[in-house]
């Protein structure tokens, strides 16, 4: 992965990070992690699933992990498929109670339960639902911290790619 892109993403991250609201406790949510399963439908860049492919191959894991991420990426778009719905991210231990990839999480997790549409896309008994912040397609540049440096570094980075399809296919014609 290209190392411009790393540096623009940790740097999103850190300043992302330091504008969330902290809560005294570092884990709020207890034994509940419904926004680390198929139900919490958040949406994941292509930076990001390249980000997340770094961090496992740096630190050793094998790369059938970020195949059963994209097939849990895949399974969480379907909005009809309530089989789908509990079906936890690969990268959430139960045992220890958090995710591993925590450090490079994508930004769609970094802000779950601090923002959302509406109360009632919070699980139920969700510690965050005294604490969210809704916004709407109108407000969210204005609610969510980041959110307009987020997706022009992942519209870049799609720019990117492409521009690399491109030269790949002129230089390397069959």
């Amino acid at each position: 992965m290209n190392r411009f892109f790393i540096y623009l993403i940790k740097r999103l991250y850190i300043k992302l990070d330091s504008a969330l609201p902290s809560h005294e406790s570092k884990n709020i949510c207890g034994n509940c992690y419904k926004c680390c399963t198929a139900a919490a439908r958040q949406k994941v860049s292509s930076l990001e699933e390249d980000y997340i492919n770094h961090f496992l191959k740096e630190k050793g894991f094998p790369s059938s992990l970020m195949e059963e991420y994209e097939k849990f990426l895949s399974l969480r778009l379907n909005l009809y498929n309530s089989s789908a719905r509990d079906i936890l991210c690969p990268f959430y231990t139960k045992e220890k109670k958090n995710c591993f990839i925590y450090p490079v999480r994508p930004y769609s997790c970094r802000i779950y339960g601090n923002y959302a549409i509406a109360v009632e896309d919070l699980p139920e008994k969700c510690a965050y639902r005294k604490l969210v912040s809704l916004y709407n397609e109108k407000n969210l540049i204005k609610v969510i911290p980041c959110s307009e440096d987020y997706a022009s570094i992942a519209a870049l980075y799609k720019v990117y790619i492409k521009y690399l399809t491109f030269i790949g296919r002129l230089f390397y014609k069959s």
